[in-house]
């Protein structure tokens, strides 16, 4: 369907000056009058755009209870923003599995609020394409899961309790997808990587969590915050049901421009891995790499740091190799991701969410729903989103995008340094997070909500996970062990396209390992 047709309106001789002006140009009054005609007389273009219909995509599953929002007795840690349900296919590897999205997956029917609520009642009217392809096998749909605000948002209004001690943070921004798997709420939980956002909270509430490789798992259908370090993959108890899930959801997506081939790039049919074959084989041809690097972070938990390690001696006594690897790129990584994540959220702010320059999927209902939603309501945009919008949009006007496209430049350099490491190792590992869960930093008020913005950020100054967004490697975290009665993280990090080789490290610590012993 091609949508209501609308009026265009033409632009006022004033706004053409405002329009000019913002983009540094100069009219003379005759360009002013130029311009009005010009556009007046070519908006018939756009009019007919709106007449043409455009195909969608049939819903294969049409039995969809759009749900409801669970209460506080119902829903005691915040997981979910709403329950609903909606089966797949009657058979399938994944059948009688109840799985739970981050909510900022679209699901068509059902409201995704991306965690803001200047986004309440917006309702998609396509399924992402790893909905699709998790219904195609089976699973049922069972939830919408909490998230912070646009994937970067604040998190101290309304957060979530995590189930390992509800007076401590579960973690962001993936928060209700870790939570939902380790309560059994969910038997598996999808959530979205940028930064660490998969990572940290199941590093914090104690499960399992896959950012996978660049482009091998389509994000079609998902909010985006920049096309060059979005991922969405699974969160899981354990290891055997990640490695079953990304066998779901992994492949090629002809709508995805963020899709990379593992086989050379005239197969765009490639077929992708058997990763639950990969689970419960031996690890003593593998030779793991402790990365210093990870080990080096500004202000770390030391406990935490030698669970890790003692962790990884584990794999010594299942018979592989371990020794320790240095690149020195890793600590700069750190920065590149944060010049990426800045100024790409706010081009994507700009741009209603949009991607310029794609032939991928183009989500045209988010896009006015997000517009709209803006406008009306700037007020409520969370605090993160607001700095970030302001100043990524301030250093891209103001140095002409430097910044953001020296960061990309570098990011080849930083993921030529992981590839030299990996040719030495299988796997890298290091710790998930360098500090346990926090207390839980709940506010009352806005004046609250900006100083533990302030301080939150202020904290912020090193990482163990964002690095792996820019470079594209996949990355598993792993319950390792607990610090103060709370989970541990350890993170394995792979070749491109090396899930296979992760999903079979992890799982054998998994088999040996009892982490909360």
């Amino acid at each position: 369907m091609g949508g209501p047709v609308r009026f265009v309106d033409p632009p006022s001789r004033a706004e053409i000056r405002e329009r000019a002006a913002a983009n540094h140009l100069d009219l003379s009054e005759a360009e002013v009058e130029y311009i009005h005609e010009a556009i007046r007389s070519n908006l018939d273009v756009y009019r007919r755009i709106d007449r043409i219909s455009s195909k969608e995509s049939d819903r294969r599953y049409t039995d969809r209870d759009p749900g409801y929002r669970p209460d506080a007795e119902e829903d005691p840690h915040n997981a979910f923003v709403r329950k609903c349900r909606i089966p797949g296919a009657e058979d399938g590897p994944l059948s009688e599995v109840t799985v739970g999205l981050k909510d900022n997956v679209a699901v068509a029917g059902v409201e995704t609020t991306v965690g803001s609520p200047i986004m309440d009642g917006y309702v998609p009217q396509r399924d992402a394409t790893v909905v699709t392809r998790l219904l195609d096998v089976g699973a049922t749909i069972t939830g919408k899961l909490t998230m912070t605000p646009f994937s970067v948002g604040d998190s101290f209004h309304d957060p979530g309790m995590n189930p390992r001690n509800p007076t401590r943070d579960a973690g962001a921004s993936s928060t209700g997808s870790a939570i939902a798997v380790v309560t059994g709420d969910v038997d598996v939980a999808l959530g979205a990587d940028q930064g660490g956002s998969i990572r940290q909270p199941a590093a914090w509430c104690g499960c399992v969590g896959l950012k996978p490789t660049r482009g091998l798992v389509p994000y079609t259908g998902i909010q985006s915050l920049d096309d060059t370090i979005d991922y969405v993959g699974p969160m899981t108890r354990t290891v055997g049901d990640c490695a079953r899930t990304l066998e779901a959801i992994a492949g090629y997506d002809p709508l995805d421009p963020r899709h990379r081939h593992p086989t050379p790039a005239d197969d765009p049919g490639f077929e992708t891995d058997d990763y639950t074959g990969a689970v419960g084989g031996s690890v003593e041809d593998l030779t793991v790499g402790v990365l210093a690097e990870g080990f080096e972070t500004d202000d770390p938990n030391e406990a935490v740091l030698e669970t890790v390690r003692e962790a990884v001696d584990r794999f010594k006594d299942l018979g592989a190799t371990v020794r320790e690897v240095s690149v020195p790129w890793h600590t700069d990584g750190a920065l590149l991701s944060t010049a990426i994540l800045t100024e790409g959220v706010a081009m994507k702010v700009s741009h209603e969410g949009l991607t310029p320059f794609s032939q991928g999927y183009q989500d045209i209902g988010y896009a006015e729903s997000f517009g709209k939603a803006r406008r009306a309501r700037g007020g409520d945009v969370s605090l993160r989103v607001k700095y970030m919008t302001v100043i990524g949009d301030y250093l891209g006007d103001r140095y002409q995008h430097r910044y953001y496209a020296k960061a990309q430049n570098l990011a080849r350099e930083l993921t030529a340094a992981y590839d030299e490491a990996l040719e030495e190792v299988d796997v890298l590992a290091l710790p998930t997070w360098d500090d346990v869960a926090p207390e839980l930093n709940a506010t009352e008020s806005y004046d609250e909500t900006v100083e533990a913005t302030r301080e939150a950020w202020d904290t912020d100054t090193s990482s163990t996970t964002s690095q792996f967004d820019v470079s594209g490697h996949p990355a598993l975290t792993i319950p390792c062990g607990t610090v103060d009665d709370l989970p541990v993280g350890l993170q394995l990090v792979g070749e491109h396209f090396g899930e296979r080789t992760l999903f079979r490290a992890a799982d054998a610590f998994e088999r040996a390992v009892d982490w909360e012993s």
